[in-house]
């Protein structure tokens, strides 16, 4: 028996959606959901594959091997490429025209997809998990009272913490600071933060009865009926330790404790004012860092280090004003926009500029002529 020319193979149920995919990419959907924000584009793809009846990952494997998926994708959900980009991270990041400019604001992204709130999400008429490039610094959802981590790859890692009003608290508190603050310099302050705050948990040589206490309401549930597990001993902790998180999230950014910090004297770590204050908002009168690896003393003593080789970098080229201006645009620690990067170092046949002379300057101590 022949096969009729315009036959399609029925023998792979694979060939059979992936073909099924590429009809359906012609036109609009059937049945479309709105993204919910910070979405994955493959997680936005894989619930419109599941709401229209498509194998699993044969509309997403057709459609992300197009080099114009972004003009495709607002075809197939009806929706315009500025709208997709205000929900979608990855549509604004290659996004281009006027709307351009009305992209995701770019808090630091997560190594990996992380969770996103289910509740918030199922309002979006999500019924399955959602990943999502949330920024680091959004752990909490405020209305729904729930930790959101951000270290796992797990779409359903989310924890109740109605029985921890103060890290509901501080999640406000970090977003004041966001709306004050550029994304730069909030990636920075809470990276470092975080690291110090994991040292101080790691070790137990700060906070240890306040950690217990709240690992206790936190694993205790909230009325007859109600339970509920953490994932994991490390969510747990970054619970605990989120309310101090925030806090030094904004002596950091703060540039009076910086400065406070950066002028202070290297031996004086038991009597600094930056330490004294940190013991006040963290009601520890006698506070203080160790003196060897304690991470809260290193950065002290970055910020020092930073100060004092600008100042020397400074007297070096007093002479030349307008070496001393773009060292003072770039390098001063205390500038108002310390969280910019430097600018790279000219090339080494360009020894002769300006640039140059700056660099050295700082970086190596010496005034090249």
């Amino acid at each position: 028996m022949t096969t009729p020319p315009n036959a399609q193979p029925t023998g792979d149920p694979t060939q059979a959606e992936a073909a099924k995919a590429e009809t359906i990419l012609q036109r609009s959907l059937p049945v479309v959901l709105p993204p919910v924000r910070y979405e994955t584009v493959d997680s936005y793809l894989g619930r419109l594959e599941i709401i229209n009846h498509m194998g699993n990952g044969a509309l997403s494997q057709s459609f992300r091997r197009r080099g114009d998926w972004v003009d495709r994708l607002a075809k197939l959900t009806g929706r315009s490429q500025a709208l997709l980009a205000l929900a979608l991270p990855e549509v604004a990041d290659v996004q281009t025209g006027p709307h351009a400019q009305r992209r995701v604001r770019s808090l630091a992204r997560p190594d990996h997809a992380r969770p996103y709130c289910q509740r918030c999400a199922a309002s979006k008429q999500a019924t399955q998990p959602v990943s999502s490039w949330l920024p680091v610094a959004y752990r909490v959802c405020i209305q729904h009272r729930t930790w959101i981590d951000w270290t796992t790859w797990q779409k359903t890692s989310n924890t109740e913490i109605s029985t921890l009003p103060e890290v509901i608290h501080a999640q406000r508190r970090l977003n004041r600071l966001i709306s004050r603050y550029p994304s730069a310099a909030i990636n920075k302050a809470l990276g470092d933060a975080d690291d110090i705050m994991h040292y101080w948990s790691d070790r137990a040589s700060w906070g240890e009865e306040l950690r217990q206490d709240r690992y206790n309401r936190l694993w205790r549930p909230a009325g007859p009926g109600s339970s509920w597990s953490v994932g994991s001993a490390n969510v747990g902790r970054h619970i605990a330790n989120f309310p101090e998180t925030v806090t030094l999230t904004g002596i950091f950014l703060s540039s009076v404790w910086r400065q406070e910090a950066a002028l202070s004297e290297p031996t004086s770590l038991g009597k600094n004012t930056f330490v004294a204050e940190l013991g006040r908002r963290f009601a520890m009168p006698r506070f203080a860092p160790g003196r060897a690896r304690d991470h809260l003393a290193k950065w002290i003593e970055s910020r020092q280090h930073e100060y004092h080789r600008y100042a020397r970098a400074r007297r070096l080229l007093c002479s030349d004003h307008e070496a001393v201006a773009q060292l003072d645009q770039y390098y001063d620690p205390l500038r108002h926009d310390w969280w910019t990067e430097p600018p790279l170092g000219p090339s080494p046949n360009d020894r002769d500029s300006t640039r140059w002379r700056v660099r050295y300057a700082y970086y190596d101590g010496y005034a090249a002529s």
